[in-house]
């Protein structure tokens, strides 16, 4: 499973953080370099900092909000490629209960007409699996592809946590993330 999606959101948001930023410090820079009237600092730039930060803080819990929604939409995906379909059963599901005890090379057999169709080969490698007939290939449930999501979350929280707001660019994320972190957006 490919990261591209949380790195997409993640580079996204540290665009946004990044003039955010900016625009903070050309406000720190003026305020400092000034001969400012200390009311005018009180009522006219730090008001707008005060704004800048409550917007990095927006960024943020947004881009987790979108962290989120990204991995629970890409878990539901994968999880829905386990899901056994009746309107997927073919005419070779019935040789699973007609009484005759397949061979190994006859459920090989069925794998081999069926290895598109998710339901098929679940039913066909249960079967071998309860009647002790060993096949040549075990079935994907798709468990590393939800742990690597939840793996990519976890990153991209700590990102977000950790390193969006600092000034390191792209290598943060490309070792958080492999090469694609650090590919630009």
């Amino acid at each position: 499973m490919g990261n591209n999606g949380f790195i997409s959101i993640l580079k996204g948001a540290k665009r946004e953080v990044e003039q955010v930023l900016k625009e903070m410090q050309e406000l720190e820079d003026y305020k400092k370099n000034g001969h400012l009237d200390p009311v005018y600092v009180q009522r006219e730039i730090d008001p707008k900092l005060f704004n800048l930060r409550m917007r990095l803080t927006n960024i943020k819990d947004l881009t987790r909000v979108q962290v989120r929604k990204f991995a629970e939409e890409k878990k539901e995906s994968i999880r829905k490629k386990n899901e056994i379909h009746g309107g997927e059963l073919t005419d070779d599901a019935k040789l699973f209960t007609c009484g005759v005890k397949l061979t190994s090379r006859e459920v090989e057999d069925i794998l081999d007409r069926n290895c598109t169709n998710p339901t098929m080969v679940q039913l066909a490698l249960r079967y071998a699996q309860e009647n002790g007939i060993k096949v040549m290939r075990a079935y994907n449930d798709h468990t590393d592809e939800i742990r690597a999501c939840k793996n990519y979350q976890d990153a991209a929280e700590i990102y977000i946590s950790h390193w969006i707001d600092k000034d390191a660019k792209s290598e943060v994320l490309a070792s958080m993330f492999g090469d694609e972190g650090d590919s630009q957006p």
